[in-house]
């Protein structure tokens, strides 16, 4: 009985035995296979972040171009629209000198003869005179951008015009001063670099359509897009590096998820 009773117990402790190393070799597996879903988990988020970056960067492309090209289209406009009005002003003028011209000869038979030749010289000298083109602006209403402008004007309402402070968009004027700001010409006077980066996060906090944007700042259609595209540019160069930063490396993207 002693024999078999220490063969019984030694069998016993050869499967204990067994069955903890093959309890490691599980753990160890198990652990292995955590460690690889981490990993894959850790890689799936890195290109989620990558793929949301490159969406986001190509929205912001596809919404420059777009932009550039209505810019495009209203400066053609208003170049066919400035030479059809070349036109009439050349077709005015030579009628005017046809008349002027008629009505001088009168009823001189000594100037008869020459009527036909007058006409076609005053003609000819009227079409071929270079047209000066003249400095005009419409002159609109700054009314609203004047009174929101004021040191007094409602935090409340300032912050319901542009979401954000009064405080944040000095903070961006200063930033971007010397990116915006233009310099006055002999013809006429620069726009201010508030006025400018009013402009552009207005139309961006409000989605208005330039037409409004043009009411609103007293500024014209294309002036106001101009506008846009130029402060969206710097804040973009200016800003962008400061206040936006991707992760460098893994290891600071592990410290940001956790």
């Amino acid at each position: 009985m002693g024999v078999v009773g220490n063969r019984e117990f030694g069998g016993d402790t050869k499967a204990i035995a067994q069955l903890v190393s093959a309890l490691v070799m599980l753990k160890e597996e198990e652990d292995e296979r955590e460690k690889q879903a981490g990993r894959m988990l850790l890689l799936d988020d890195q290109s989620a972040l990558d793929a949301n970056y490159a969406k986001k960067t190509s929205s912001i492309l596809d919404y420059y171009q777009l932009l550039s090209s209505q810019e495009q289209q209203m400066n053609d406009e208003e170049a066919d629209a400035e030479r059809q009005r070349r036109n009439k002003r050349s077709r005015s003028v030579a009628a005017s000198a046809a008349a002027v011209s008629t009505a001088g000869l009168g009823d001189d038979p000594s100037n008869a003869n020459n009527h036909g030749r007058s006409v076609g010289v005053t003609s000819t000298t009227s079409a071929a005179a270079p047209t000066t083109r003249r400095l005009w602006v419409k002159d609109r209403s700054r009314a609203w951008w004047e009174n929101v402008d004021r040191p007094d004007y409602p935090e409340s309402e300032f912050r319901r015009a542009f979401r954000m402070s009064r405080s944040t968009f000095d903070m961006i004027c200063g930033e971007l001063s010397s990116a915006v700001e233009k310099e006055d010409t002999m013809l006429r006077a620069a726009i201010p670099v508030r006025q400018r980066v009013a402009v552009c996060i207005w139309r961006l906090a409000t989605g208005e359509p330039l037409r409004l944007v043009s009411k609103r700042f007293g500024l014209g259609i294309s002036t106001c897009h101009k506008l846009v595209l130029e402060v969206c540019a710097a804040i973009k160069s200016v800003l962008m590096p400061r206040f936006l930063q991707w992760p460098a490396s893994d290891e600071h993207l592990q410290a940001i998820m956790d």
